[in-house]
């Protein structure tokens, strides 16, 4: 993440709830080797325009994420045109898989799409799904979590994102966002709480 959030071209973060819309941009400060936020603000969305996390007014998100554009001075100067968007996880089916520590990656990846045949609650046509090793209790272990989203929603989003000038480089949910944070200090401790409005 760490890599993905400093290369050349800069990539900010953008997060999406019920009621508002957030954006953050990251630098990478070499002298302290630490990562400090460069740029955040919000832009409140007005009620309906996203439902259980589903876009149901495009229009209106697409005014408030220009805003928020224009907010943070996101330009070609400021080297900031790709984003890693966050969204709720009302819509999203994830599920965790474990397996032994001794097995490969190769042989992981055919364990995780025979499971596909059985795991989705939809079908695997009608989803995009995506998996990706993640740090286990168990050290004897390798944990794999898969998620899945029903592809009209997401084309929702993706689609209102370009129109508003926004390149989604990747789309997550909440919860997985903020596990890719705390692993950029796994020695830390950290006590997270998040509220929201989101059904």
């Amino acid at each position: 993440l760490l890599k993905l959030l400093t290369y050349e071209e800069k990539i900010g973060g953008i997060s999406i709830f019920d009621s508002r819309v957030e954006m953050l941009i990251l630098e990478f400060k070499e002298k302290e080797g630490i990562l400090s936020i460069s740029t955040s603000s919000f832009v409140d969305l007005p009620v309906g325009v996203i439902a259980g996390g589903v876009l149901k007014n495009e229009e209106a998100f697409v005014a408030a994420i220009s805003e928020l554009i224009k907010k943070n001075k996101v330009s070609k100067k400021s080297k900031v045109s790709s984003f890693v968007v966050s969204i709720p996880a009302n819509f999203i089916y994830f599920h965790s898989f474990s397996f032994p520590r001794n097995l490969s990656d190769q042989q992981i990846e055919e364990a995780m799409k025979l499971n596909l045949r059985f795991s989705l609650p939809l079908s695997q046509d009608a989803v995009y799904v995506d998996w990706e090793t993640v740090q286990s209790q168990d050290t004897a272990k390798k944990e794999v979590v898969l998620c899945s989203a029903p592809k009209n929603y997401i084309d929702q989003y993706l689609t209102a994102l370009s129109k508003a000038g926004v390149t989604t480089v990747a789309l997550e949910f909440h919860a997985l966002s903020i596990s890719r944070v705390l692993a950029l200090e796994p020695d830390s401790s950290a006590m997270i709480a998040i509220f929201s409005n989101n059904d």
